[in-house]
């Protein structure tokens, strides 16, 4: 289920909800394809995008999130609730897939919350990630020099492979997975992130040498628990 590149939205961009205009092609077949039936749960929701756009899809989303304050303007849009990742109030075994978008590396133990994903998926269920990765030095500098990102500390730093060992050290198994090029990374420091920008990086992206993809700021990844 390989699908051309496309570019995750920033952290506090604005944009439609509209299903039909897919933010990140990749990632969004993915959701709908594995989240049906639900429950989805999103970890670290935020202020609700992505609940909004699961909702208005015909998922079942409910979201975690450990700021209050955003947890107020997340719960217009499904069931949120103030938590830590790595103590989750959910059952065991009661989640079809966990969205889990750019959270980890707010995470000062996000082995931890790996765990708590593992517990919580049903046999054979999926956790669908996404998160910035520091193989390229430009990356590794940018962070140092503007250690938050939309408010929040970035607490932990990844490269591609830990993150993959982390992630099967869970107890996941990846069965999907790209990194893609730092062409993407440019949007995120684009003050205003007009649609305009995404769609012309997005393009460029697409023409660039495969093999400049493991410089790439972007990890993403789909992963399964063990089946029953």
């Amino acid at each position: 289920m390989r699908l051309p590149a496309s570019l995750p939205p920033g952290p506090g961009k604005r944009y439609s909800a509209d299903r039909d205009e897919p933010l990140n092609r990749w990632l969004e077949t993915r959701l709908w394809a594995l989240g049906a039936g639900g429950p989805v749960l999103d970890l670290g929701c935020g202020r609700g995008y992505w609940l909004r756009r699961m909702a208005s899809a015909g998922l079942r989303p409910i979201g975690i999130e450990d700021d209050p304050a955003r947890t107020a303007e997340a719960g217009r849009q499904a069931p949120v609730t103030v938590a830590d990742a790595s103590h989750l109030p959910v059952a065991d075994g009661s989640v079809r897939l966990v969205w889990c978008i750019h959270v980890l590396h707010h995470l000062e133990h996000p082995e931890a919350a790996l765990a708590e994903v593992r517990r919580v998926l049903r046999p054979g269920g999926h956790i669908v990630m996404a998160e910035t990765v520091e193989d390229n030095p430009i990356v590794r500098v940018g962070r140092r020099l503007w250690p938050a990102w939309d408010g929040v500390a970035v607490r932990s730093r990844f490269t591609a492979a830990s993150l993959v060992a982390m992630v099967r050290a869970a107890g996941l198994a990846i069965v999907d997975q790209r990194q893609h090029s730092l062409v993407s990374f440019g949007a995120w420091a684009l003050p205003a992130g007009d649609r305009w920008a995404w769609v012309a990086l997005s393009r460029a992206e697409g023409i660039l040498p495969r093999r400049l993809d493991r410089w790439g700021a972007h990890f993403e990844c789909v992963s399964s628990s063990p089946g029953p």
